[in-house]
């Protein structure tokens, strides 16, 4: 039986999983890393308390810890060297 959490979870995923998925990649610049990005984004995401994001569409909060987990990603794996390019990107 599907919970009011499951059902909002399911939709923002479907919503927000493929713009998310572009976003990090933006950063990456590599598949595999980003789809991690984004799983992990989900998985913080559901891991909060479901009535903080009940009535609220999570979609900022979701671009700020893909962006936070894709930099450090990139400070890992020490390839971050921040052009101007990546710096309008997260300024966006």
């Amino acid at each position: 039986m599907e919970t009011d959490k499951d059902l909002w979870f399911r939709k923002t995923l479907i919503a927000l999983e493929s713009p998310l998925l572009g976003y990090a990649f933006r950063i990456v610049k590599r598949m595999a890393p980003s789809e991690e990005v984004v799983q992990d984004s989900f998985l913080r995401l559901w891991k909060q308390e479901y009535p903080k994001f009940e009535n609220h569409y999570p979609k900022a909060w979701l671009y700020k810890v893909a962006r936070n987990l894709a930099i450090d990603y990139l400070r890992k794996e020490q390839r971050v060297e921040l052009s101007d390019e990546l710096e309008e990107i997260l300024s966006t």
